[in-house]
Protein backbone atom coordinates (compact mmCIF):
# COMPACT_ATOMS: atom_id res chain seq x y z
CA UNK A 1 0.00 0.00 0.00
CA UNK A 2 3.16 2.42 0.68
CA UNK A 3 4.47 1.40 -2.86
CA UNK A 4 1.10 1.72 -5.11
CA UNK A 5 -0.26 5.08 -2.72
CA UNK A 6 3.17 6.90 -1.67
CA UNK A 7 1.46 10.24 -2.03
CA UNK A 8 -0.56 9.92 1.24
CA UNK A 9 0.56 6.40 3.15
CA UNK A 10 -0.61 7.48 6.53
CA UNK A 11 -4.27 7.65 4.90
CA UNK A 12 -4.55 4.44 3.32
CA UNK A 13 -2.74 2.44 5.75
CA UNK A 14 -5.18 3.29 8.16
CA UNK A 15 -7.88 1.75 5.80
CA UNK A 16 -6.16 -1.06 5.25
CA UNK A 17 -5.42 -1.51 8.51
CA UNK A 18 -9.12 -1.20 9.54
CA UNK A 19 -9.76 -4.53 7.14
CA UNK A 20 -7.25 -6.09 9.93
CA UNK A 21 -9.97 -5.21 12.63
CA UNK A 22 -12.89 -5.66 10.47
CA UNK A 23 -11.74 -9.66 10.65
CA UNK A 24 -10.34 -9.09 14.56
CA UNK A 25 -14.26 -7.85 15.29
CA UNK A 26 -16.09 -10.58 13.47
CA UNK A 27 -13.93 -13.25 14.46
CA UNK A 28 -14.92 -13.21 18.31
CA UNK A 29 -18.74 -12.76 17.00
CA UNK A 30 -18.63 -15.77 14.34
CA UNK A 31 -16.99 -17.87 16.74
CA UNK A 32 -19.81 -17.38 19.90
CA UNK A 33 -22.13 -18.21 16.95
CA UNK A 34 -20.35 -21.20 15.57
CA UNK A 35 -19.50 -22.53 19.35
CA UNK A 36 -23.05 -22.00 20.47
CA UNK A 37 -24.56 -24.24 17.22
CA UNK A 38 -21.87 -26.11 15.97
CA UNK A 39 -19.92 -26.75 19.45
CA UNK A 40 -15.93 -27.04 19.53
CA UNK A 41 -15.19 -29.60 16.52
CA UNK A 42 -17.59 -27.92 13.78
CA UNK A 43 -16.54 -24.31 14.60
CA UNK A 44 -12.74 -25.40 13.69
CA UNK A 45 -14.41 -26.79 11.10
CA UNK A 46 -15.54 -24.06 9.65
CA UNK A 47 -12.83 -21.98 10.40
CA UNK A 48 -10.45 -24.37 8.62
CA UNK A 49 -12.32 -23.82 5.60
CA UNK A 50 -12.70 -20.13 5.40
CA UNK A 51 -8.76 -20.60 5.19
CA UNK A 52 -8.45 -23.34 2.90
CA UNK A 53 -11.05 -20.85 0.87
CA UNK A 54 -8.93 -18.04 0.89
CA UNK A 55 -6.04 -20.23 -0.10
CA UNK A 56 -7.48 -20.95 -3.42
CA UNK A 57 -8.39 -17.20 -3.75
CA UNK A 58 -4.95 -16.24 -2.78
CA UNK A 59 -3.72 -18.51 -5.58
CA UNK A 60 -6.01 -17.56 -8.37
CA UNK A 61 -6.02 -13.28 -7.63
CA UNK A 62 -2.78 -12.55 -6.36
CA UNK A 63 -0.02 -11.33 -8.82
CA UNK A 64 3.18 -13.18 -9.36
CA UNK A 65 4.93 -10.14 -7.91
CA UNK A 66 3.70 -7.84 -4.78
CA UNK A 67 6.27 -5.34 -6.48
CA UNK A 68 4.07 -4.26 -9.65
CA UNK A 69 7.41 -2.68 -11.42
CA UNK A 70 9.48 -6.29 -11.29
CA UNK A 71 6.15 -7.60 -13.89
CA UNK A 72 7.21 -4.63 -16.21
CA UNK A 73 10.88 -5.16 -16.11
CA UNK A 74 13.03 -7.11 -18.56
CA UNK A 75 15.04 -9.94 -17.36
CA UNK A 76 18.18 -8.03 -16.31
CA UNK A 77 16.12 -4.99 -14.51
CA UNK A 78 14.52 -8.00 -12.74
CA UNK A 79 17.27 -9.54 -11.72
CA UNK A 80 19.04 -6.45 -10.48
CA UNK A 81 16.10 -4.86 -8.43
CA UNK A 82 15.88 -8.76 -7.01
CA UNK A 83 19.74 -8.85 -5.92
CA UNK A 84 19.22 -4.85 -4.31
CA UNK A 85 16.50 -6.28 -2.23
CA UNK A 86 18.21 -9.10 -1.17
CA UNK A 87 20.60 -6.98 0.25
CA UNK A 88 18.74 -5.34 2.64
CA UNK A 89 18.44 -8.02 6.13
CA UNK A 90 16.59 -7.72 8.91
CA UNK A 91 18.77 -6.69 11.32
CA UNK A 92 19.11 -3.28 9.73
CA UNK A 93 15.35 -2.14 11.35
CA UNK A 94 17.21 -2.95 14.40
CA UNK A 95 20.17 0.03 13.36
CA UNK A 96 17.56 2.94 12.02
CA UNK A 97 16.42 4.22 15.04
CA UNK A 98 12.71 5.16 13.46
CA UNK A 99 12.40 1.42 12.41
CA UNK A 100 13.18 0.01 15.42
CA UNK A 101 11.18 1.66 17.69
CA UNK A 102 8.63 1.20 15.09
CA UNK A 103 8.86 -2.56 15.77
CA UNK A 104 9.39 -2.21 19.54
CA UNK A 105 6.28 0.24 19.73
CA UNK A 106 4.09 -2.64 17.31
CA UNK A 107 5.34 -5.54 19.51
CA UNK A 108 4.43 -3.75 23.00
CA UNK A 109 1.16 -2.48 21.29
CA UNK A 110 0.16 -6.35 20.72
CA UNK A 111 1.08 -7.51 24.16
CA UNK A 112 -1.12 -4.98 25.58
CA UNK A 113 -3.91 -5.58 23.92
CA UNK A 114 -3.42 -9.39 23.78
CA UNK A 115 -2.48 -10.21 27.00
CA UNK A 116 -5.83 -10.47 28.33
CA UNK A 117 -6.98 -13.09 25.68
CA UNK A 118 -6.42 -15.81 27.59
CA UNK A 119 -8.53 -15.17 30.71
CA UNK A 120 -10.93 -12.43 29.28
CA UNK A 121 -13.59 -14.71 28.36
CA UNK A 122 -13.06 -16.92 31.55
CA UNK A 123 -13.72 -13.41 33.82
CA UNK A 124 -17.17 -12.92 31.27
CA UNK A 125 -18.22 -15.97 32.44
CA UNK A 126 -16.89 -16.45 36.49
CA UNK A 127 -16.71 -12.88 37.43
CA UNK A 128 -19.30 -10.86 35.59
CA UNK A 129 -22.13 -13.96 34.76
CA UNK A 130 -21.56 -13.46 31.24
CA UNK A 131 -23.38 -16.27 28.92
CA UNK A 132 -20.53 -17.64 26.95
CA UNK A 133 -22.87 -17.02 23.90
CA UNK A 134 -21.86 -13.12 23.65
CA UNK A 135 -18.75 -13.40 24.87
CA UNK A 136 -17.97 -13.02 21.13
CA UNK A 137 -19.90 -9.73 20.72
CA UNK A 138 -18.07 -8.27 23.71
CA UNK A 139 -14.86 -9.51 22.88
CA UNK A 140 -14.84 -7.54 18.79
CA UNK A 141 -16.06 -4.29 20.91
CA UNK A 142 -12.21 -3.84 21.02
CA UNK A 143 -11.95 -4.44 17.28
CA UNK A 144 -14.53 -2.40 16.29
CA UNK A 145 -13.36 0.69 18.07
CA UNK A 146 -10.14 0.03 15.91
CA UNK A 147 -11.73 -0.32 12.65
CA UNK A 148 -12.96 3.19 13.35
CA UNK A 149 -10.19 5.20 14.32
CA UNK A 150 -7.65 3.30 11.75
CA UNK A 151 -10.02 5.41 9.25
CA UNK A 152 -10.15 8.33 11.50
CA UNK A 153 -6.63 8.75 12.41
CA UNK A 154 -5.48 8.52 8.42
CA UNK A 155 -7.61 11.47 7.44
CA UNK A 156 -6.86 13.37 10.40
CA UNK A 157 -3.25 12.00 11.07
CA UNK A 158 -1.27 15.25 9.27
CA UNK A 159 -3.33 18.09 11.58
CA UNK A 160 -0.67 17.27 14.20
CA UNK A 161 2.71 15.81 14.82
CA UNK A 162 2.66 11.91 14.33
CA UNK A 163 4.36 11.98 18.34
CA UNK A 164 1.15 13.67 19.75
CA UNK A 165 -0.98 11.21 18.13
CA UNK A 166 1.08 8.47 19.41
CA UNK A 167 0.99 9.96 22.72
CA UNK A 168 -2.71 10.61 22.52
CA UNK A 169 -3.14 7.42 21.71
CA UNK A 170 -1.05 5.35 24.57
CA UNK A 171 -2.44 7.46 27.07
CA UNK A 172 -6.34 6.78 25.93
CA UNK A 173 -5.49 3.53 26.00
CA UNK A 174 -4.06 3.48 29.31
CA UNK A 175 -7.33 5.02 30.98
CA UNK A 176 -9.37 2.38 29.01
CA UNK A 177 -7.47 -0.45 30.38
CA UNK A 178 -7.29 0.94 33.88
CA UNK A 179 -11.35 1.11 33.55
CA UNK A 180 -12.05 -2.16 31.58
CA UNK A 181 -9.91 -4.08 34.58
CA UNK A 182 -9.63 -3.06 38.10
CA UNK A 183 -12.46 -0.21 37.68
CA UNK A 184 -13.65 -1.31 41.47
CA UNK A 185 -9.80 -0.05 42.65
CA UNK A 186 -10.94 3.67 40.55
CA UNK A 187 -13.62 3.48 42.86
CA UNK A 188 -16.30 2.40 40.04
CA UNK A 189 -18.79 -0.57 40.70
CA UNK A 190 -17.66 -3.67 38.75
CA UNK A 191 -20.67 -3.34 36.04
CA UNK A 192 -20.03 -5.40 32.90
CA UNK A 193 -21.04 -2.04 30.85
CA UNK A 194 -18.00 -0.16 32.21
CA UNK A 195 -15.74 -3.19 30.84
CA UNK A 196 -17.31 -2.69 27.84
CA UNK A 197 -17.11 1.25 27.69
CA UNK A 198 -13.04 0.55 28.62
Amino acid sequence: MTYKFSDNREKYLGMGESAAGLGQMLGPMLGSIFYTYLHYFGSFMIFAGFLLFAAVLSFITLPASLNVKLDTMDEEERAVSVKLEAKVPYKWFFSNLRSFFGLITCTYVCLIFSFHASFFTTALKEEKGVDEFYHGFIVSVQPAFYVLCTIVVGYVINKLPKRVFITISFFGCAIAIAVMGPSYYLGLPNYLWILIIG
